[in-house]
């Protein structure tokens, strides 16, 4: 059944997106889960990856539920370690922040530039300055958009001025 849904994905990525590969494509018969998931509802994992708001959350029930989908899934998600890291960080726990976003960023093929925002945020939080001043930069030389150079140099000030880095932009 897995098969088949991913090879209809598959098919339908590839005739709408001119030749693009959904994440999957490779073997399609891996399991995503080690345990036998319904694939006509939403798992967990991508149900906690469409939020954005995390307040009925603590840090224990986001331990908790990392510690059950990591024992349910047989891949890495990058964007479930990035939503709960910024989960983390929303929490002011920002061991764990910085755990599950290096872990987003090791595994991530796309959307790189805010999980590396994100875990720069971690690194500062973590007083690990000058780990996030390389983090920034490479965000800042892996964005395009002069808008969004614009918002991270805004948002990284603090770590700007305290690491008195000469970051200008034109």
């Amino acid at each position: 059944m897995q098969r088949d849904l991913f090879e209809r994905v598959r098919d339908t990525v590839q005739s709408k997106a001119l030749g693009q590969t959904p994440f999957f494509v490779g073997d399609l018969n891996k399991p995503l889960f080690f345990t036998q998931v319904e694939l006509n509802h939403c798992p967990e994992p991508f149900a906690f990856i469409q939020r954005r708001c995390y307040s009925a959350f603590d840090s224990s029930s986001l331990e908790g539920l990392y510690q059950k989908i990591k024992k349910q899934m047989a891949i890495v998600f990058p964007d479930f370690y990035y939503s709960l890291g910024l989960a983390f960080l929303e929490k002011e726990n920002h061991g764990q922040a910085l755990d599950m976003l290096e872990t987003a960023v090791e595994h991530a093929k796309h959307h790189l530039e805010e999980k590396l925002f994100a875990l720069g945020v971690a690194q500062f939080n973590n007083q690990l300055y000058s780990n996030a001043s390389q983090t920034l930069q490479r965000c800042l030389s892996m964005t395009t958009q002069e808008t969004q150079i614009i918002c991270y140099i805004k948002l990284f000030q603090p770590l700007i001025n305290l690491l008195n880095l000469n970051v200008t932009h034109s």
